[in-house]
């Protein structure tokens, strides 16, 4: 990523910090990114935050939880689209938990 640096849009009030690069997807980029979004999460949740990534490369989804960890309200989520879509039709595997 150094040759392509990235942008930051923060919100402090609201404790959002916005992250923007873009970086191709060739094999030696999405590594590079992969790497970064790891690094990325961990300094989020070691702060006691979180990271969601909007947009990135199919290849990368499948490495990732777009979403981040659920945490302990995971089983309820889980609950609540069994209820409300048993068939699960509903954007199946794009909410967090790959729900």
């Amino acid at each position: 990523l150094a040759d392509n640096a990235p942008s930051f849009v923060a919100s402090p009030g609201y404790g959002n910090v916005m992250v923007f690069w873009q970086s191709g997807n060739t094999n030696n980029k999405l590594e590079s990114s992969g790497n970064a979004i790891r690094a990325l999460r961990g300094g989020a949740v070691s702060l006691g935050g979180s990271a969601i990534i909007e947009r990135c490369p199919v290849e990368l989804k499948s490495e990732f939880d777009v979403w981040g960890e659920a945490g302990d309200s995971i089983e309820i989520m889980r609950r609540m689209k069994q209820q409300y879509d048993p068939k699960g039709i509903l954007n199946p595997g794009r909410f967090i938990g790959r729900i």
